[in-house]
């Protein structure tokens, strides 16, 4: 009975799930705007975070039918680029729409839950022996912050812009993988009901 609390606890210190609130904004010359080709940029975060968003950024936007490319593939992160590289490169490719996702900085909070603790002891003859120990059960919270634009390659002007928020609890789903999945979900879904995908 015991050890199936314990187990109960544990399993409520990891699970959970992570959801992303999203507020936006289309700019009125832009309503109802569709683009076909997209470009993810990351400004601002390491170069893991920034392909792992991108990634999962531009996975989420073909899931809803338009194409998408990673700005580290288009622009390697090994070399410096002007304004007129980038929109050579951009035209080039028929990128009619780039999508700047930018990282505003996180709050993490560790809950403590108690202990589990096991003990055993054991007497032969003269001689007793124990033997104890005691695990920390801890869970975590986690909440990101990220603003979004999209921009009009053809005009250079903001067509839409967005801010997020990014929240879970549990030791599975505050890692980095469970943060980009839920705010590239969200993120699309909202571009696609301002009827930009």
């Amino acid at each position: 009975m015991k050890q199936g609390v314990a187990l109960l606890v544990i399993a409520a210190a990891l699970t959970g799930c992570a959801s992303t609130e999203v507020t936006s904004f289309t700019d009125p010359e832009y309503h109802g705007k569709k683009y076909a080709k997209f470009m993810v940029m990351t400004p601002g975060v390491n170069l893991e975070y920034s392909s792992m968003l991108q990634s999962r950024m531009c996975e989420a936007i073909i899931k809803k039918g338009a194409v998408c490319r990673r700005g580290l593939d288009l622009f390697p992160p090994t070399r410096a680029y002007d304004d007129a590289v980038i929109a050579k490169v951009m035209h080039e490719r028929g990128i009619d729409g780039y999508l700047v996702v930018s990282y505003g900085g996180n709050h993490v909070q560790r809950h403590d839950m108690g202990y589990v603790a096991q003990g055993s002891a054991s007497v032969f003859g003269n001689t007793i022996s124990a033997y104890g120990s005691a695990v920390p059960i801890s869970s975590y919270s986690r909440t990101d912050g990220y603003s979004a634009a999209l921009i009009d390659v053809s005009s250079e002007q903001a067509a839409w812009v967005g801010g997020a928020n990014t929240h879970a609890q549990g030791l599975v789903n505050v890692t980095n993988k469970v943060f980009t999945a839920s705010l590239a979900s969200e993120l699309a879904d909202e571009l696609a009901r301002a009827g930009h995908i």
